[in-house]
């Protein structure tokens, strides 16, 4: 049987996965066209490529992706997730990084995905498809109930506030490993439940829907970019606060459109889901 054809579909794979982690991790290099079209000014490479690093930096900065930033109440400084993904890596055989990056980083979850399509690579082509289905079968599994919990909203910011470089490059994500698991995935219920819809002031609301995971996505300088902020908040409550100064009636059919982008997603629906339940919350809001 010739299994040669596999084999580099699955190397082919690989090194896919690993130009993504690599992206996500450094940014794309000076010649690629995600840098050339990252809305620099033109005048001289080296400026426009400086410009670009520096955009990007500020876009992952308010975009972190990882997965504790999604998932948890605590957004930056929760463990939980990353206890969980590192117990998850290590039962697949992937070894601490030594770049650095946390363990619940988009990256470190992309070059997981390739370490195991180059082993799925190495066991078709020595003649081994048992353990080539074993190790696609557990790509798979990664995949759909660790990597698809939190890519959406991640997906669907970075789309937001940078659709020619990141955007793209979150969405090509999407797309390689919805062909690697070549069927639909089920979605993973959210880990943290919702408030009721009650009558609830500004300030407060605006706590509640600056974590991800209450309000179903991540708000962004697209929602309200020149704001001025309350003093004494945290800069992303303080811009969720500045956005609902708008009004439910400006507000709730942004969030609308905004659940229905994260509903086209594979897995999106929990996402979409408490989206709309922040559309509620934000009928529900006082003036105060």
């Amino acid at each position: 049987m010739n299994m040669g054809p596999r084999s580099d579909t699955a190397r082919d794979r690989a090194a896919a996965y690993r130009r993504l982690a690599a992206l996500f991790r450094d940014g794309p290099c000076a010649d690629s066209p995600a840098d050339a079209s990252f809305g620099a000014p033109t005048d001289a490479r080296g400026e426009r490529s400086l410009w670009a690093a520096g955009r990007r930096a500020r876009v992952l900065a308010a975009v972190p992706p990882c997965a504790r930033f999604f998932l948890e109440r605590d957004a930056l400084d929760g463990q939980e997730t990353a206890v969980e993904l590192a117990a998850v890596l290590s039962a697949g055989g992937f070894g601490p990084l030594q770049d650095g990056l946390p363990v619940d980083h988009l990256s470190t979850s992309l070059a997981y995905l390739a370490r195991l399509s180059e082993r799925e690579a190495n066991a078709w082509e020595v003649g081994e498809p048992t353990a080539a289905r074993r190790r696609r079968a557990r790509a798979a599994v990664f995949i759909e109930t660790q990597l698809y919990r939190w890519l959406p909203p991640l997906v669907v910011a970075l789309d937001r506030v940078d659709p020619d470089a990141l955007g793209s490059s979150a969405q090509e994500v999407v797309h390689r490993t919805l062909r690697h698991l070549a069927r639909d995935p089920e979605p993973v219920p959210l880990p943290v439940r919702v408030r009721r819809p009650e009558p609830t002031d500004r300030q407060t609301l605006a706590r509640y829907l600056s974590v991800p995971v209450h309000a179903g996505f991540v708000w962004t300088s697209a929602d309200h970019p020149r704001s001025p902020w309350p003093t004494g908040e945290p800069e992303q409550t303080a811009r969720v606060a500045a956005a609902l100064r708008m009004g439910p009636a400006v507000v709730q059919p942004m969030l609308e459109a905004v659940a229905e982008r994260t509903e086209a997603l594979p897995c999106g629906a929990p996402w979409a889901d408490r989206i709309f339940h922040s559309v509620d919350l934000v009928g529900a809001m006082t003036a105060s």
